[in-house]
């Protein structure tokens, strides 16, 4: 989803999603966020995208074992 915060905002977001599969997952989040006024970017960027655009992402690991799959008790 996209969502706009004000300056100083936070955000929380739970995330639901079926697993099928047993074993390690991976949750890449990605964040981006505009620049404010005055500030310049310390990192370069492509000459079509606008330099105020910053983003990140962050990846958090996960093992899926069979007494974590909520399946088995429905």
């Amino acid at each position: 989803p996209n969502h706009r915060l004000a300056t100083g905002d936070t955000m929380e977001c739970v995330v639901n999603h079926e697993i099928k599969e047993l074993g390690q997952h991976v949750l890449a989040c990605t964040v981006s966020y505009r620049l404010p006024e005055g500030h310049r970017s310390m990192h370069p960027t492509p000459d079509n995208q606008d330099p105020n655009i910053q983003s990140f992402r962050k990846f958090y690991k996960f093992a899926v074992s069979a007494a974590c799959r909520s399946d088995r008790f429905g």
